[in-house]
């Protein structure tokens, strides 16, 4: 588009909104007194544009790349690098529900390889082994060094089983899909090569020590019922939930046959057998570990400050205040006030989605490190437990109410969830912005929409 010029002092050229640019013979004077037309404006080339590392791929990572892809449109190359070793994301809340078999897992799963290439993101399905926080690089287990000028640490927890108790193929983790299949097959080699009733131990009696072990309560192999014992060191199952409504879910548990030791915690194997407070023994053939969650193995190699829980301690602003440049959330974080105190945030799939959604909105917005609003958790809400694939309980306070549809309307959510990630990613494809626009446009906005930005 032909533009108006200015002479610069001393120099031979034109200076306009898109830069300077020599004039077109170098023996004759540039003028002042007639327009000429430029070449058209080129964006700076991606290696300019801020290259963010995502260290795990699950509700805080899918919403943090959703966010950014929302504003801005399809990642350009290298702008964007995932490091997660597991080839899907799962629909955890409901991971419990794969020990049937009648479930679908196809419902519960988001493959990652075309979806991270429908936004343009780089995937190395490799773990990360080690951060270097003062050259600003990842090092993954299959060599490779990947810069950062940006790294988000969203790497989840692991089940907290104690250290003499991991090593025993018989205490089985009850956190994922893929758990649920590994103790779905472990089950029934137990019942091919044994007789009687396979016995189930459920360590922790909070949310998810209940769903998984009113669904084994309800699991059948080759037709036989197995015989599922809840424990729990507290005084009361869910300890983080008001009196009323545990009392109800501890009624159901009883009428699907599950046993109930509350104020016992395990201690040591013994044989077939788990040595629980005063001496209890309780015999066993599967133990299931629901008690607990700790951070992942990457965040201990990490020099870096932590709270007690062992997640890294970060601002109001979800970063690493002697890091610059780095962040973490979800299950790999602690948020710290200003006081230096931890800050209470339940380890909800909706909180970590506000975390990663949250980061989005930072990286977009020209914030600097400390400025802004910081994250806020989500607001209290009724929160539904499944008991068995007929029954559960909505509670919200003391308040709760049993309903026969809590895992159909669970199930729709989760459904409603993974297809909206994958509109979202097919928008991106397609070029798309969440406002209707074209993102990655050759005007002189969109190339500013590109520039490496403050803060974030």
């Amino acid at each position: 588009m032909p533009v108006r010029g200015r002479k610069l002092n001393g120099a031979r050229g034109w200076s306009s909104r898109h830069g300077t640019h020599r004039a077109l013979r170098e023996d004759r004077p540039a003028h002042t007194d007639h327009e000429v037309s430029l070449p058209p404006y080129t964006a700076p080339p991606a290696a300019h544009a801020r290259r963010t590392v995502l260290v795990g791929c699950s509700f805080t990572g899918l919403a943090l790349l959703h966010g950014l892809a929302r504003a801005r449109g399809r990642f350009r190359p290298g702008e964007v690098t995932v490091v997660e070793p597991r080839p899907d994301h799962t629909y955890r809340p409901l991971a419990h529900e794969a020990l049937g078999d009648g479930q679908s897992l196809d419902a519960l799963r988001l493959p990652l390889a075309p979806h991270l290439d429908a936004l343009g993101a780089q995937w190395h399905a490799v773990a990360a082994t080690r951060v270097d926080a003062a050259q600003k690089v990842v090092h993954l287990a299959n060599g490779l060094v990947v810069p950062y000028d940006r790294l988000v640490l969203a790497t989840g927890g692991a089940r907290d089983v104690p250290a003499a108790l991991e090593g025993d193929g018989r205490v089985m983790p009850a956190r994922v899909v893929e758990d649920a299949l590994a103790l779905r097959q472990r089950l029934r080699v137990l019942h091919a090569t044994r007789s009687g009733m396979v016995r189930v131990v459920v360590v922790g009696g909070g949310l998810s020590g209940v769903e998984w072990g009113a669904a084994l309560a309800c699991t059948r192999i080759a037709g036989a019922r197995v015989t599922v014992t809840i424990v729990e060191r507290a005084e009361r199952i869910l300890p983080g939930v008001h009196a009323a409504p545990a009392r109800r879910v501890r009624r159901v548990l009883g009428e699907l046959g599950v046993e109930v030791l509350v104020g016992r915690a395990v201690r040591r194997l013994d044989g077939d057998r788990l040595l629980l407070d005063e001496s209890i023994a309780l015999p066993f053939d599967v133990a299931v570990w629901a008690a607990g969650v700790r951070p992942s193995p990457l965040v201990a190699t990490l020099a870096l400050p932590c709270a007690p829980s062992g997640q890294i301690s970060v601002t109001p602003y979800l970063d690493v205040a002697t890091a610059p440049g780095m962040y973490a959330a979800g299950e790999a974080a602690r948020i710290v006030d200003e006081r230096g105190e931890p800050r209470d945030v339940e380890r909800r799939a909706d909180d970590a989605i506000r975390q990663g959604a949250y980061l989005a909105r930072r990286f977009v917005e020209p914030l600097p490190a400390g400025l802004g609003t910081p994250y806020r958790a989500a607001p209290a809400v009724p929160c539904a437990i499944s008991l068995g694939p007929r029954r559960g309980i909505v509670f919200y306070g003391a308040t709760s109410v049993e309903l026969r549809m809590v895992g159909p309307a669970r199930r729709l959510a989760a459904a409603m969830y993974l297809a909206r990630l994958q509109r979202a990613a097919a928008r991106a494809a397609r070029g798309g912005t969440a406002r209707g626009g074209t993102a990655r446009g050759g005007t002189a906005r969109g190339a500013d929409a590109d520039a490496p930005r403050a803060g974030g």
